[in-house]
């Protein structure tokens, strides 16, 4: 390869990163207060897939579950640092997690050491206690823990598979004394709905979970161990539509609010995804205010003031006080920050860890950045959502247009010339697209205009 068609390549690929980074930062139209991420450190972790973490009581360490059957690991690390202090052996299953006993001196992992639930010593993860369930007739595992911040209990999730392809799928919310491992009570019945996030209020008042598909938010009284709250999320008008529940969080110093995290469609033309308010007296979503983001797992800091919200590729911080996303940018999973699939805060150390895959990245977030940028558009663009053609009308004197078209993962799936007419109307049909969100790139000369596009229908 010739020097000229080295700079050339070199410059193809820092124009795609660009490129890719502007979809990103032009989502949001009005003002936004722009912190600063201060990036700690990258690890890959040689054991392989990190499946959870958590701080240890004085959020000096943190603990990580990593790898699988014989490869796994319960690992002991560094939280400034992430450097690796001790390891114990461990077989764990597929998504595997944990949680801390009420006292903080022991922890209880789901899918360990062939055991639906383990309790270990913190001290030194010596075994004390297991539960098998009886998987004589039909695979069954835990894949949600919640631990009862007064009760000796643990609420689980369960979920089975049986028979040929496609199996015969069934869920289950249940609870257990973790000092006897023995059942306590099933808060649902054993059926067709799978439940993917779990959370419990930090007062011990109330348990909350989800399911995906068509979702309801179902909310019980750990008093009474009765449910009170069963909020659908799903339209009806969208039978074939399913929700995708991400994460669900009790606020820490409100029980009575809870933020959802998620894809929940409202008809053919209202999408909702993002993350929303839910409020239990009132018995409904409060508040939509971040229903135009990714959905991610969440985390709130600065007195529940805040959230930082991510995914595979992108992390915002929302500002909940006055209804702002104060930052959000591209996280990439090639050598850089790597957050999407667990994410743990220390207010000791004001840091936030995260994993994607087997790589644990560490970062820091400072909003005493006084920068503020606004995002202004003369262009129109209609309509938006669309099941076939969106119409651009663009103020540009140039002849030609340039666009690109991008998945919402930020790969370029088409791109093109447009010769408009002395209107500056084009249209380009998305009908050959599945639904999905989509991000389109259009070049007057050297005016970049970037669009966020939903396509349904």
């Amino acid at each position: 390869m010739g020097k000229l068609q080295f700079l050339k390549k070199i410059f193809e690929i820092m124009k795609k990163f660009i490129l890719i980074a502007v979809i990103f930062l032009l989502l949001c139209s009005g003002h936004l207060k722009a912190g600063e991420i201060i990036f700690g450190w990258n690890i890959k972790n040689p054991s392989g897939t990190v499946w959870d973490m958590k701080f240890m009581p004085d959020e000096s360490k943190f603990i990580v579950l990593a790898g699988i059957t014989e490869s796994g690991q319960i690992q002991i690390r560094e939280s400034e640092t992430g450097s690796l202090i001790q390891t114990y052996p461990n077989n764990f299953a597929s998504f595997a997690n944990f949680e801390f006993t009420k006292d903080s001196t022991r922890i209880l992992i789901a899918n360990s050491n062939f055991s639906d639930l383990s309790m270990f010593n913190l001290n030194d993860m010596s075994l004390i206690k297991e539960l098998k369930l009886n998987n004589d007739t039909i695979a069954k595992w835990f894949t949600h823990l919640a631990v009862d911040p007064i009760r000796p209990y643990v609420y689980v999730t369960t979920y089975s598979e049986k028979g040929p392809l496609p199996p015969i799928i069934r869920g289950q919310v249940s609870v257990y004394n973790y000092e006897t491992m023995e059942l306590v009570t099933h808060l649902t019945g054993y059926d067709e709905n799978v439940y993917d996030c779990l959370a419990i209020s930090k007062d011990g008042k109330y348990l909350a979970a989800i399911n995906n598909g068509k979702s309801f938010l179902k909310v019980w009284s750990l008093d009474s161990m009765s449910l009170i709250r069963n909020f659908q999320l799903y339209d009806n008008q969208l039978p074939k539509r399913n929700c995708e529940v991400k994460d669900i969080k009790f606020m820490n110093n409100d029980s009575d609010n809870l933020f959802i995290s998620g894809f929940f469609p409202k008809n053919y033309t209202n999408y909702f995804e993002g993350i929303f308010l839910y409020n239990l007296t009132k018995n409904n979503l409060i508040d939509s205010t971040f229903r135009d983001i990714s959905s991610g797992n969440f985390i709130f800091f600065n007195n529940d003031n805040k959230i930082l919200l991510t995914n595979s590729f992108a992390l915002y911080v929302l500002n909940i006080v006055n209804k702002s996303k104060e930052f959000y940018s591209i996280i990439w999973q090639i050598d850089s920050l790597s957050l999407g699939s667990n994410l743990i805060y220390s207010n000791l150390y004001n840091l936030f860890i995260g994993n994607f895959g087997a790589k644990i990245s560490m970062i820091k977030y400072d909003s005493n950045v006084g920068v503020t940028t606004s995002n202004s558009d003369t262009s129109t663009l209609f309509p938006n959502p669309t099941n076939s053609l969106i119409n651009i009308k663009l103020n540009c004197e140039e002849g030609e247009q340039n666009y690109e078209i991008y998945n919402s993962i930020g790969i370029m799936i088409t791109q093109k010339t447009q010769i408009t007419n002395a209107s500056n109307l084009f249209s380009i049909d998305f009908s050959k697209y599945p639904n999905g969100i989509y991000f389109l790139n259009v070049y007057c000369g050297e005016k970049l205009s970037t669009y966020k596009i939903i396509k349904n229908g």
